[in-house]
C-alpha cells in the first residue's frame, strides 16, 4: 500500500487502542482482521496466527512501533 504519513498516523493512533504508542498482539489481530474484511478475504485461525507471528517477528519484545508498522503497512518508507 501507499499510505500518506497522515494517513498511516491515523492508522496507527486508531489501531493502539491503549495509547501506548505500539501496537501489540491483540491490536494487531484486530488491524489483521479488519483489513482483511476491508478486502473481502477470508482468513482463518490458523492463517491469522501465522500472520502475526510473522509480522510480530519484527517486533521489539513484542511491541510494533511506527517503523516496525511502517515496514508491514507500506510499500515504501514515509519521509
Amino acid at each position: 500500500m501507499k499510505l500518506s504519513s497522515e494517513e498511516f498516523n491515523a492508522i496507527f493512533t486508531f489501531y493502539d487502542k491503549d495509547g501506548s504508542g505500539f501496537i501489540d498482539e491483540n491490536e494487531l489481530d484486530i488491524l489483521l482482521k479488519d483489513l482483511y474484511k476491508k478486502n473481502k478475504k477470508e482468513m482463518s485461525i490458523q492463517q491469522l496466527t501465522n500472520y502475526r507471528k510473522s509480522i510480530m517477528n519484527l517486533s521489539n519484545e513484542g511491541k510494533l512501533y511506527h517503523k516496525e508498522m511502517e515496514i508491514v503497512l507500506c510499500s515504501e518508507p514515509l519521509m
